[in-house]
């Protein structure tokens, strides 16, 4: 059952992270698309949300991107955030690509950038390169984890810090 108001929702889609900020009436900042796009699509139907301004990916691990082309395809949200590090590079590559053809601008934040969509303001804290040797091929490492996006979103004034998979050496 939906709750009937909300401004900060974590998504319970099994083994990953979404989690909804309440931007407006029906709008909302995403971030991060579920394992798969069922769960992704059916917790933005539950909350009423019909448009999301804003999509940010922390990093292109399956378990956070695998409802994304869903995501991207019925919304399609003006702007989406993604790590710098385009790996693994087949998730990467289908993301920008849907992300294109959906008409979104893809953008890696700087460290310090801050956005505004409605209700709910992000601010970049660490967009850092790393290396991403060791994770060759589809492969997925902690190189890809260290590398998320890392923010503090403040929705109704409630701040989040929201970490990705970042890991200790993150």
């Amino acid at each position: 059952r939906a709750p009937t108001t909300w401004d900060a929702v974590f998504c319970d889609v099994g083994q990953g992270d979404m989690t909804v900020l309440r931007a407006g009436d029906g709008e909302a900042v995403v971030i991060d698309a579920a394992p798969e796009p069922q769960s992704a699509l059916g917790c933005l139907d539950k909350l009423g949300v019909r448009r999301v301004t804003v999509l940010i990916l922390t990093h292109f691990h399956a378990d956070h991107v695998g409802g994304a082309a869903a995501l991207l395809k019925r919304y399609r949200p003006p702007l989406v955030l993604v790590s710098c590090v385009a790996s693994p590079p087949g998730e990467a590559k289908a993301i920008r690509q849907e992300a294109t053809r959906a008409g979104s601008q893809v953008q890696v934040p700087e460290e310090g950038q801050t956005i505004t969509a409605g209700l709910v303001t992000w601010t970049t804290i660490s967009a850092w390169e790393t290396s991403v040797a060791g994770s060759e091929g589809e492969g997925e490492s902690s190189a890809e984890n260290n590398a998320s996006l890392v923010g503090i979103a403040v929705a109704s004034g409630i701040r989040i810090l929201m970490a990705g998979d970042a890991e200790p050496a993150g």
